[in-house]
């Protein structure tokens, strides 16, 4: 009797062994189906092996944290709750449990609660920090302890990565805080110098941090938003910070003269080669209107004539004109490249009036309308970049002067220091005639105007410029290509609205035909008066 007793003894512990490894096993095998479900979004399955699970002591508490995360995807968070609640107090050893019970406590809206477990998780756990961080921050806000919600931001700066890209989030919501606090302020001066100091740095911060994300675009709404309300950096300038004309109204109207060695562009051999003068006068005024500091509409009229003054050459006599130029702009201000920026839409229509029959009578001659679509940017510190395309339709007096011009255009500043600059301008014109095919060309421009601040002496100002054109006459061989070189000087002096200007340009044409290669010299002088 004494032996079966003692070899009951010996097998017993064998016998539970075998039996608790069983159960394990089986355990396992229930919470990979209850997995299996889960993954495939069966979720009544999975909860009916959940509860098979749960009636195994040992198998509770993992049961309960599967549990919670099937209630927390069908949207029953006050079962999650329990269920998450459970399989803490049976210690289960999940990672994640923490955070979970956090973010269905949220949901609920047990905020208290759901802080208490993001911050365990962060702490103790070293689970999702930063995120457990912000969902804290968060429900602080929620629960109006900004002062908290702040502690929690600055924790997640204080984190070496920033693999969730919660840094930005945190960084905003800590101006924001701030901002609010500010608005507290009464006196209104005192609330925009802190605004303006203290306030827009912090945004500013939290724009130039990691640009590419998304969150970018609000923050730079939000600055946008405050300056605004606060008028700050903003009187007298659009919202790019490009300074508004102290004037709606602008314009000018001029005067000058000019003598030419060879009036009418013709072969140096040529016998009808005479040099002439001409008087011009031109006026342009323009007015703009700004909305809401963004959009500019300037409508414009210029009008100008000239006049040869000697009047017994009806070659010459018959370039006498009057055009009349009414124009629209629509600008558009933006930023780009962290810069100012403008889209432009440019209309202008032209009304001719010369002489083509040398009668000394004015008359009709001919008429374009020019559409220009433009962008003003600085992609680089060099200077400001200008693209314009541009569309031409003319029609003249006699249909074989009708064209349509395409034109590309590329302006380039590049700043020489700091009191000099260089404008390199680049055009690309395709003309071509309906019934002249022969007068088609392409031509290509580059243009060099160098510009100074630095007055000379008597308070001059020097604008020199350089032009080197090229011209191809598409189907007209005899000229073939043709260039054109193009240096001119003007000396500016100026009292107040009133300036004069002495300026000299030269011409030299090369062509292939000999009789359409020139050489001019033009001297003009001029005066001018800003209305």
């Amino acid at each position: 009797m004494k032996l079966i007793f003692f070899s009951a003894l010996l097998f017993l512990p064998i016998i539970i062994f075998s039996a608790s490894l069983e159960a394990s096993v089986q355990n396992k095998q229930k919470l990979a189906e209850v997995y299996f479900h889960y993954s495939n979004a069966e979720y009544d399955e999975a909860i009916e092996k959940i509860k098979q699970l749960k009636k195994r002591p040992a198998a509770f508490g993992m049961a309960s944290y599967w549990e919670g995360k099937v209630y927390s995807k069908t949207q029953e968070y006050e079962k999650a709750n329990t269920s998450f609640k459970n399989a803490l107090r049976r210690k289960t050893k999940t990672e994640d449990l923490l955070y979970l019970y956090g973010q269905s406590l949220y949901a609920s809206q047990n905020l208290k609660m759901a802080r208490k477990a993001f911050l365990t998780s962060a702490i103790k756990r070293k689970f999702k920090r930063g995120p457990s961080y912000y969902y804290s921050g968060i429900i602080s806000e929620l629960l109006e302890e900004n002062k908290r919600a702040k502690k929690y931001y600055k924790k997640i700066l204080r984190i070496k990565s920033d693999a969730d890209k919660l840094k930005k989030p945190a960084l905003f919501q800590i101006a924001n805080l701030n901002y609010s606090r500010i608005l507290r302020t009464k006196n209104d001066k005192k609330k925009r110098e802190i605004v303006k100091e203290s306030i827009l740095p912090l945004f500013e911060k939290a724009r130039d941090y990691n640009k590419e994300e998304p969150l970018t675009a609000k923050i730079v709404r939000r600055i946008k938003e405050i300056k605004m309300k606060h008028k700050i950096g903003l009187p007298g300038k659009m919202t790019n910070g490009r300074p508004i004309p102290k004037k709606a109204f602008s314009g000018s109207i001029s005067v000058g003269g000019k003598s030419d060695t060879n009036i009418l562009s013709v072969s140096n051999d040529d016998s009808s080669l005479e040099p002439g003068s001409f008087t011009e006068i031109s006026t342009g005024l323009k007015y703009q209107f700004n909305a809401r500091k963004t959009y500019s509409f300037i409508p414009g009229l210029g009008v100008s004539a000239k006049q040869h003054l000697k009047s017994d050459n009806p070659s010459i006599y018959q370039n006498d004109n009057l055009s009349i130029d009414p124009t629209f702009a629509f600008i558009w201000e933006q930023t780009a490249f962290n810069r100012m920026s403008k889209a432009m839409v440019d209309l202008e229509y032209n009304h001719t009036l010369q002489d083509p029959n040398s009668a000394k009578q004015l008359v009709y001659y001919s008429k374009h309308l020019l559409i220009s679509l433009g962008y003003d940017f600085q992609p680089f510190l060099t200077g400001a970049t200008t693209l314009k395309f541009k569309f031409k339709k003319k029609e003249a007096y006699s249909s074989s002067l009708d064209s349509n011009t395409m034109t590309i255009s590329l302006n380039q500043n590049f700043k020489m220091g700091k009191t000099s600059n260089l404008a390199l301008t680049l055009n690309a014109d395709f003309n071509v005639h309906k019934e002249s095919p022969s007068s088609d060309t392409d031509e290509y421009k580059l243009t060099l105007s160098p510009s100074f601040s630095n007055k000379l002496f008597w308070n001059l100002s020097l604008s020199p410029s350089y032009s080197l054109t090229v011209i191809n006459n598409v189907f007209n061989s005899i000229k073939g290509i043709e260039s054109s070189h193009d240096p001119s000087l003007t000396i500016t002096k100026s009292w107040g609205k009133l300036s004069a200007n002495i300026n000299y340009a030269y011409t030299k044409k090369v062509s292939n035909d000999e009789s359409s290669s020139y050489t001019k010299h033009i001297m003009g002088l001029g005066l001018t008066y800003g209305l």
